[in-house]
């Protein structure tokens, strides 16, 4: 009977090769089915939101907490700001002048708007004129039975005038985007609410709204003495 001899090293050597392939099948298998890591993701740029009161409408925008703009939202130009009071004008026509008579209903209703305004921080409501920043011009001329307004806008160089004389506009209307950039002349301090023809249809009427200065919850007391561009009526 022949008897075979193992080679012991031979063996050990195969079996340790088993052991480690085992061992590191083992781990690689570990590894796929490893849950996900639970840290956070890296953090991203914080964005901020705020109202523009500016406008009436007023739209929101996302400010990035390390913009330069991000002080800009919380200057006294971008807070809230409050309603002062609604004006309303009224100017008849028919319908071949629709245009013309709704034109004379907006400044009607800007023009009262303005009074108003002026009333409340003691300025001339009659028979003056008002500069409403470097653009904007408004002369008020009383008459026997009524008023004249005229508006003076200019737009890159380019002047237009609105002549409203008692409710009635003297002059071919104007395009109406100009009449829109009057009110964004008034840095939001007057807004054109809505225009419609009344039942009767004969008649156009305008609302206007008046705000108070930005950030400030009554008139401003600089205003009470008086306006620096507050002028006589110029004469036509």
């Amino acid at each position: 009977m022949t008897i075979r001899r193992i080679d012991v090293c031979r063996t050990s050597h195969t079996l340790t090769c088993w052991i480690t392939a085992a061992v590191l099948g083992l781990m690689q298998g570990s590894a796929c089915n490893r849950a996900p890591s639970a840290e956070p993701p890296p953090v991203q740029d914080a964005l901020s939101v705020y109202i523009d009161g500016g406008e009436a409408d007023a739209t929101r925008r996302a400010v990035r907490a390390d913009d330069s703009t991000a002080d800009t939202a919380k200057s006294s130009e971008h807070l809230p700001r409050t309603l002062a009071f609604e004006m309303a004008g009224v100017a008849r026509a028919d319908a071949n002048h629709a245009e013309a008579a709704r034109q004379a209903a907006v400044i009607e209703a800007f023009a009262k708007a303005l009074i108003e305004a002026r009333r409340l921080r003691r300025q001339p409501t009659a028979d003056f004129t008002a500069r409403l920043g470097p653009r904007l011009t408004v002369i008020h001329r009383s008459l026997g039975d009524g008023c004249e307004i005229e508006v003076a806008l200019t737009h890159r160089g380019e002047e237009t005038r609105f002549d409203v004389k008692r409710g009635v506009l003297q002059h071919e209307p104007r395009n109406p985007d100009t009449l829109a950039r009057l009110f964004d002349e008034t840095n939001g301090e007057f807004i054109l609410l809505e225009t419609r023809w009344l039942p009767s249809g004969e008649e156009c009427l305008a609302r206007v709204a008046c705000f108070r200065p930005a950030g400030l919850g009554t008139l401003a007391p600089e205003t009470l003495a008086g306006h620096p561009d507050d002028e006589p009526p110029i004469e036509p």
